[in-house]
């Protein structure tokens, strides 16, 4: 029998949380190491939340994961996410991934790909932030050799420093 990230399945019933509007789920700079897939609701993602900079990346709803990041690498949420109505979520622990992964093998295509469409639409809210970005200050082609430049020393360095300052360091590799 297929399984699916249908909260009501049977087999999800005891992994589904009632979350109230307005609750912090990932907060940014925090670890987070569960996944979650809104079953019903909406949330909202940020950057900068509770602060003067707080911009909303976008509204996430039924389907969408999230926290995918921090559970598959271990680091800080790069950003917040907080309920914009109540909801219904599908949280799934590090610990239970790799069950997860084994009782629901036609699963795994389905959140790579949600996982994907996340990242290339974080890109283009990425790219349009740098255009206008960009030509507020008047210095496009600076600001673009710039950002080139930092890309390739965190890609080559692991370093969010100065490209000026990666002497010497070498290639590093994702963990």
């Amino acid at each position: 029998m297929a399984i699916n990230l249908d909260w009501k399945s049977i087999v999800n019933r005891h992994k589904v949380y009632d979350i109230k509007e307005g609750s912090v789920i990932i907060k940014e700079g925090e670890k987070n190491l569960d996944m979650y897939s809104i079953a019903e609701g909406h949330v909202e993602m940020y950057i900068g939340y509770g602060t003067e900079n707080e911009t909303l990346l976008g509204i996430l709803g039924p389907g969408a994961i999230f926290g995918e990041l921090g559970m598959l690498t271990g680091k800080p949420a790069i950003y917040s996410i907080a309920a914009y109505s109540d909801l219904k979520l599908i949280r799934i622990p590090e610990n239970d991934m790799a069950k997860f992964i084994k009782d629901n093998p036609e699963q795994v295509l389905f959140l790579m790909q949600k996982m994907a469409n996340n990242m290339i639409s974080m890109q283009k809210q990425i790219n349009q932030l740098d255009e206008v970005l960009s030509k507020s200050k008047g210095e496009e082609a600076l600001n673009q050799n710039y950002a080139k430049d930092n890309l390739k020393n965190y890609t080559f360095n692991n370093s969010t420093n100065d490209a000026s300052s990666s002497e010497g360091k070498g290639m590093r590799f994702i963990k």
